[in-house]
């Protein structure tokens, strides 16, 4: 079968995209820590929440900035 050899990359606006939604989800991991009630009894998964959200905005951070990279 014949395969393409060249290298597929995403565009530049889904680039933008997934960037932007990285900084939403990091945004929001922050308010979640600074909101200081991480240990609530009606909500007891925010103090989980918050390193998962952090992790997953730098996450699709670095793969935005690094998607649109074509070798």
């Amino acid at each position: 079968m014949d395969e393409p050899t060249e290298k597929r990359g995403i565009t530049r606006f889904q680039q933008v995209a997934t960037v932007v939604m990285g900084l939403m989800l990091i945004a929001v991991g922050l308010a979640t820590i600074f909101e200081g009630r991480l240990f609530n009894p009606y909500f007891p998964a925010g103090a989980l929440f918050a390193p998962f959200a952090l992790a997953g905005g730098a996450l699709l951070v670095v793969l935005g900035i690094r998607g649109g990279k074509r070798s």
